[in-house]
């Protein structure tokens, strides 16, 4: 598995239908890569795929094999997720704003994601899609221990949650 940056333009950065073409284009052959938005740039973008990037007019792309942690190893961890509950007996589902939630809901689930949270930051780090909603997503940030090699390394390959499309999902480890 690999890790890119990649440079997008700025049009492209903004619309989500052109960006999921750009990232498709650049990773044919893949079946579904990941991608999250990196917080110093906001034109720039981490893309874990399986294949070699193609060239792609305007993109600048460094890229390295991504290091997979061992158990009991500590680790920095960021993600982004669009943390979301079933509204009573209704199939619908409604967003959560209050961070004491939001916490529990993540570390809720790091059993799944073979990690016990040590520390853990929330911030709002909402999404525009084209057509001008904002999708609610939240960035996670921490340290942890590695308690399950084989489970964290499923979920950095294949992501988590329902917000994959717009570029949440992906657990980017440090």
């Amino acid at each position: 598995m690999l890790m890119s940056r990649v440079r997008v333009a700025p049009e492209a950065a903004k619309n989500h239908y052109e960006l999921h073409k750009l990232i498709y284009s650049l990773t044919s052959g893949d079946p579904r890569p990941l991608f999250q938005y990196d917080n110093q740039n906001p034109y720039d973008l981490i893309v874990y795929h399986t294949v070699p990037l193609q060239p792609v007019m305007g993109t600048a792309t460094e890229t390295k094999p991504v290091v997979f942690p061992k158990q009991g190893a500590t680790i920095r961890f960021r993600v982004d997720a669009s943390p979301s509950r079933q509204v009573s007996k209704t199939r619908k589902r409604e967003t959560v704003q209050d961070e004491a939630w939001l916490e529990e809901w993540f570390t809720s689930r790091a059993e799944m994601f073979g990690i016990k949270v040590l520390s853990i930051e929330v911030g709002l780090n909402g999404l525009r899609t084209p057509s001008g909603a904002v999708v609610p997503v939240y960035r996670y940030a921490g340290t942890a221990v590695v308690e399950s090699e084989e489970l964290l390394t499923r979920i950095m390959k294949t992501g988590f949650g329902r917000g994959k499309a717009f570029g949440a999902g992906m657990f980017l480890v440090a």
